[in-house]
């Protein structure tokens, strides 16, 4: 096979790979949940995104993308609230934790 011909079959693969941009996770973050919002919205908003969200007061909320290699990165989200249950409770801070890759 001559080496054109490879790099042609295998670049849709490597335009698929994920590669870990905690800029773009922080930006789409930032769009969709801003402090002063109502906890169910933004849960709403980042499992859209998907994103997998642990229930309680205080919310985190992990996204998994698999790359190329056997292997992974997590994205996570750390919501605090002010504690009020339901509809009315609402979002006092948003943390972008950084992205991490495990695997080869």
């Amino acid at each position: 096979m001559k080496p054109i011909f490879a790099m042609l079959m295998l670049s849709p693969l490597l335009v698929s790979c994920y590669m870990p941009n905690q800029v773009a996770v922080e930006k789409e973050v930032q769009n969709r949940v801003v402090v002063g919002m109502p906890r169910d919205a933004a849960l709403k908003e980042l499992e859209a995104a998907g994103f997998h969200c642990a229930p309680g007061d205080d919310v985190t909320c992990a996204r998994t993308r698999q790359r190329l290699l056997p292997s992974s990165c997590i994205e996570r989200v750390n919501l605090k609230t002010d504690g009020k249950p339901g509809p009315v409770g609402r979002i006092t801070a948003v943390t972008v934790a950084p992205v991490v890759c495990t695997g080869l």
